[in-house]
């Protein structure tokens, strides 16, 4: 059996700019903005969760912080890490995805 490869042309310096982790959707970068508790905020401003990340909004009780980064598995992941100190607040399907997890989460644990 004769099988060849073909190596695709990819941006390697930029192919994953854009994403938190490996897996990429195929989906273009999105504008996420995210609510962190103040509690949390010194964290995130010292150890940011992508190198997009600013912060668009700071009060006494949360920071808010925009992303520009295409929606992935280590992207929840990474806001799930951060438990009920954080709420999206953009994009709804990304706030959707997070709600239904954390549902998902508690009926484990009230059967």
């Amino acid at each position: 059996m004769n099988q060849s490869f073909h190596e695709e042309e990819m941006d390697k310096e930029n192919y994953f700019n854009a994403a938190i982790g490996i897996s990429l959707t195929g989906e273009k970068p999105e504008k996420i903005v995210l609510q962190v508790d103040h509690s949390q905020a010194n964290y995130i401003k010292s150890q940011p969760i992508h190198h997009s990340q600013k912060i668009v909004k700071e009060t006494k009780e949360h920071i808010s912080i925009e992303l520009d980064l295409v929606i992935n598995y280590e992207l929840v992941a990474t806001i799930l890490s951060l438990g009920d100190k954080v709420k999206v607040l953009k994009p709804a399907t990304l706030a959707h995805r997070i709600k239904t997890v954390a549902e998902g989460i508690v009926a484990k644990y009230e059967k």
